[in-house]
């Protein structure tokens, strides 16, 4: 039965071509009464063709469309199933615009590629199978509608239609603002006005490398993440035909908020500029053309990530590998996979029958493996702190066991040694902490947190008698 009322036999596949009309008169209103997007718009004509496998709106105007609102708005028509037939409109005595299907709210018609062509009586068969439907009159009683297709039957169905075909030219658009591989990026260049900063990552032996402002470390990650974020941001409104205040805002270099330049490996370059209007977050890669509207949020994430484009990573140790620990003149030792005191030891290295664990130094040396920075300090503020005095001072002793091309370098470099001491100093200054160690000269701001396992914890239990 359900088979029965389907209203044609055409598939996904078989669609190639949408024409969509909306009068712009369906006064559809939510449970809040608000009325829909489609309701509040004039009346419109979009035609949507798929072009060598891609949508495209090609009416009223030509841009790229919304593949999944495309497709699942092919679905949602293709899968409806009509309630039960009203009327013949071919016979006598019945008039359509009894049930508002003279002048239809909305009509749209599904077809393929070969319709208009029709050469063969297959492809003839196969266009007759195109759909049109037309929408009118909600029933009296119920939560019907009304509609109508080419076989002048005339139709009653579930309401649902109306709703999941509210459609605008902004639903079955394309709102990604750009889409960028970043195996195919040559370099970025990032600007922001507020920040007062700018950075520049060129892509040498397919790793990202900062050059502005200086040459540092780079983390990937963060770089990769800056270009995710352009790829999954979506417009929220579309100006194609921007006035002139608007033109002149993105012409003056004092209006200009931010700007980023990609180049590509092709030799195009795609260059974006962002102003605020009015609260809004406006982009245009050439304003003359189209201005978008983006979430303002977006000015935060993408600026927030071009500051984090240095690696912050604090050490590059692994904690299997570290065999000692000196803590503020406190040595620690490993044995079996456990922390215990040097003190624990007898003089031939045995471990006592009465040694305690050291939790806390195993979560230290797992918490530094992948310690990052909160930031960097300048040479000059360096000198500043670090000619404090110290507040925590531990020395690390790391064992040479792995056969990575780096540690080779570093037992090559110190001839037969079978271990290396890392030595780490860090100071406090009111709320704030830095940390500085002998494999680097940059002094890091960290978090206080990174510091809570340094003291042993008490992990006995009280009893009383």
């Amino acid at each position: 039965e359900k088979t029965s009322k389907s209203l044609t036999s055409l598939t996904l596949e078989d669609v190639d071509n949408i024409t969509y009309y909306d009068s712009g008169a369906n006064a559809d209103d939510d449970v809040d009464g608000n009325q829909s997007e489609a309701s509040q718009q004039q009346a419109s004509e979009i035609k949507i063709t798929k072009i060598d496998g891609q949508w495209r709106v090609t009416a009223p105007l030509e841009t790229s469309a919304d593949t999944s609102e495309v497709e699942d708005f092919i679905k949602t028509v293709l899968d409806y199933r009509y309630d039960r037939v009203i009327a013949d409109s071919s016979d006598q005595g019945v008039d359509i615009s009894d049930y508002g299907l003279d002048k239809p709210t909305r009509t749209f018609t599904l077809t393929d590629s070969v319709a208009a062509g029709q050469e063969t009586d297959q492809q003839q068969q196969k266009a007759n199978n195109s759909l049109t439907m037309q929408i009118g009159n909600k029933a009296p009683v119920g939560y019907s509608v009304y509609f109508k297709t080419t076989d002048d039957k005339v139709y009653a169905g579930s309401q649902y239609i109306i709703t999941s075909t509210a459609k605008s030219l902004f639903s079955f658009r394309d709102k990604s603002l750009i889409t960028i591989d970043s195996s195919n990026i040559k370099s970025i260049s990032f600007w922001h006005k507020d920040k007062k900063h700018s950075y520049t990552v060129v892509r040498e032996g397919g790793v990202f490398q900062l050059q502005k402002p200086a040459v540092f470390k780079t983390s990937q990650k963060k770089v990769n993440e800056f270009i995710d974020e352009f790829n999954r941001v979506r417009i929220e409104k579309f100006y194609d035909a921007p006035d002139s205040e608007l033109k002149n805002k993105f012409a003056s270099a004092g209006s200009l908020m931010m700007t980023t330049v990609f180049e590509l490996s092709t030799g195009e370059s795609k260059s974006l500029a962002f102003v605020r209007d009015r609260g809004d977050l406006l982009v245009a890669f050439d304003a003359d053309k189209a201005v978008f509207k983006l979430p303002a949020v977006f000015e935060e994430t993408v600026n927030n990530l071009s500051s984090n484009f240095r690696d912050h990573s604090i050490f590059t140790f692994n904690s299997t590998d570290v065999e000692q620990v000196k803590v503020d003149g406190q040595t620690y030792r490993v044995a079996e996979g456990k922390w215990y005191r040097s003190t624990d030891f007898d003089d031939s290295g045995v471990k006592k029958t009465e040694a305690k664990t050291q939790d806390n130094i195993q979560v230290l040396m797992d918490e530094w493996e992948t310690a990052e920075a909160l930031g960097f300090v300048s040479k000059d503020e360096t000198d500043a702190i670090t000619s404090k005095g110290v507040t925590h001072r531990l020395e690390l002793t790391l064992g040479l066991k792995s056969s990575d091309d780096a540690t080779n370098k570093n037992k090559a470099e110190q001839g037969d040694a079978q271990s290396k001491t890392l030595s780490v100093s860090i100071w406090q200054q009111g709320d704030n902490y830095y940390l500085q160690h002998s494999d680097s000269d940059q002094l890091f701001s960290i978090a206080k947190s990174l510091l809570d396992s340094i003291a042993p914890a008490d992990t006995s239990v009280l009893t009383t008698e």
